[in-house]
């Protein structure tokens, strides 16, 4: 493995410019797998707006010096307690399986730890390998969800940080609650994030009860 270093995107010569270069780079090869990110449809002004509440490190190597890898994560509130939600985790084609990755996580980890509760990572149900890796890094899958701005259903994973929420501390339980929502969303949604018939229906029924 080379040399790599971890910073902060504001204590380095790095520019949002170079980080969406490479988030395009590495998340390009996932159309291959007919998996469209929405960090694909970024244009330099919408990747600066939406992450202006974020938290961005890169990872650069030291022979020769470059950028080699890019993260992000913004702290939210679920109404109780603090959370990390994590955005993106890009490395460059030409850095794959030298562990920054795991360097990246390891960083977003160490930062929320003392202010957050837990962290949630999401990504393509299709992308195994990437769920593995999370699972190997202490996630655990609660549920699966469709978004309007992907083609593909997304798994959403969650770690632990600190003991207040038990339930999910429980394997079962997160298995279950998964399960549940696989049903649920399969059912109701396409993978596009519209409603399928019954779905459509459904809302409606309860938007009148509402009313």
């Amino acid at each position: 493995m080379g040399h790599f270093s971890i910073n902060r995107l504001d204590k380095t010569n790095y520019s949002y410019s170079d980080c969406l270069n490479l988030i395009k780079e590495a998340f390009s090869e996932h159309l291959d797998e007919g998996l469209h990110y929405p960090c694909l449809d970024y244009t330099l002004e919408s990747y600066i707006e939406n992450m202006k509440d974020h938290l961005i490190w890169v990872v650069t190597s030291e022979e020769p010096v470059e950028l080699a890898g890019v993260c992000s994560m913004i702290i939210l509130s679920d109404g109780k307690y603090k959370y990390a939600l994590e955005h993106h985790a890009a490395v460059s084609p030409k850095y794959k399986r030298h562990g920054i990755g795991s360097m990246m996580k390891e960083e977003k980890s160490k930062y929320a730890k003392d202010t957050c509760e837990y962290m949630i990572s999401t990504t393509a149900e299709k992308a195994k390998n990437i769920i593995k890796w999370h699972k190997k890094n202490g996630y655990r899958i609660i549920r699966y969800a469709s978004y309007s701005d992907t083609n593909y259903y997304s798994v959403v994973m969650r770690k632990q940080l600190g003991d207040n929420v038990k339930k999910y501390n429980s394997p079962l339980y997160c298995a279950l609650s998964s399960y549940i929502s696989f049903i649920k969303v399969k059912m109701f949604k396409k993978a596009d994030g519209t409603y399928r018939r019954l779905g459509s229906l459904i809302l409606l029924l309860i938007n009148k009860i509402n009313h």
